[in-house]
């Protein structure tokens, strides 16, 4: 089985610089926004549904927090199974065709047709 990651939302936090917030980042504008329409949206979470929530350190000194479903799906053995962004699925599946096992020639490849 191999599992997916779909995005559904980030949450930004910036540093609280009041020093009698209990917290010490927070984000009071935030605003359900739905990552896979890029629009804002009502987010649902499901009972069964499995989430992953990852938080980030950024450079600016803020923290973001990534919400993604997990999906699991059966699907062969290839390199761009365990590739989580989207956009680098095609340089795993040509990393995986490159790689993978020569195709057996099937009954109708014969070599001696003229054309």
């Amino acid at each position: 089985m191999a599992k997916r990651y779909d995005t559904i939302t980030y949450i930004k936090l910036f540093a609280n610089t009041d020093a009698k917030a209990k917290a010490q980042y927070s984000n009071s504008n935030w605003q359900p926004y739905s990552f896979e329409s890029k629009a804002p949206a009502d987010l649902m979470f499901r009972e069964g549904q499995q989430h992953q929530v990852s938080m980030f350190v950024n450079e600016d000194n803020t923290i973001s927090i990534r919400i993604s479903r997990v999906t699991e799906y059966e699907s062969e053995d290839s390199i761009a199974d365990g590739i989580s962004q989207r956009a680098m699925k095609p340089i795993g599946n040509v990393i995986s065709a490159k790689h993978a096992a020569p195709q057996t020639k099937g009954e109708d490849d014969d070599p001696d047709i003229p054309f």
